[in-house]
């Protein structure tokens, strides 16, 4: 396929259902946000509805307002990062700009089915005592973060704003993956 391909073809989102808010669900112990695994082809995020953003093939970010989640493929094309955001201004983010923006509502699943939720006021004690400790990112990060933690296959990062309130959680696979 060339990079006019891309261009050229239609939307293959266009015909995928209405996305609609949702709890969004990330297993450790399997890699998957709902079911979804990262390193999955861009056509398994049809479970989660029809992107915000019209062709998103087109300028690689995949936009789902209603979950305030974006996915960002590698460049085969598979699932290499789910970011869900807290805040809908944060960063680079475009998701405010969207009327269905709603909050992200993010949980995680642990190998025991423990099921915990993280919110944007989640005190990070909180997070590294069910996660690990968090470690500052040394290339392109700022005291605001990313912040993160390998669990499992992935690697996790947080971001927060001057407030101490958490604007995003990133979701990749871990380096050794």
């Amino acid at each position: 396929m060339s990079l006019l391909d891309l261009f050229r073809r239609k939307d293959p989102t266009a015909d995928w259902p209405e996305c609609q808010p949702a709890a969004l669900v990330f297993d450790i112990g399997r890699g998957e946000l709902n079911g979804i695994p990262l390193g999955a082809p861009m056509s398994a995020l049809r479970a989660l509805g029809r992107p915000s953003n019209p062709r998103p093939q087109r300028v690689f970010q995949w936009d789902f307002a209603p979950l305030a989640l974006e996915v960002w493929p590698d460049k085969h094309g598979h699932i290499n990062l789910f970011t869900c955001y807290f805040q809908a201004y944060f960063g680079d983010t475009e998701l405010g700009r969207y009327p269905d923006f709603q909050p992200c509502r993010l949980s995680f699943r642990f190998a025991d089915g423990t099921l915990w939720e993280v919110t944007a006021d989640t005190p990070r004690a909180r997070i590294e005592a069910f996660l690990g400790p968090l470690t500052q990112k040394a290339e392109g990060s700022d005291e605001y973060g990313p912040h993160e933690v390998t669990c499992g296959r992935a690697r996790i990062g947080f971001e927060f704003d001057e407030g101490r309130r958490w604007t995003l959680v990133d979701i990749e696979p871990a380096a050794d993956a």
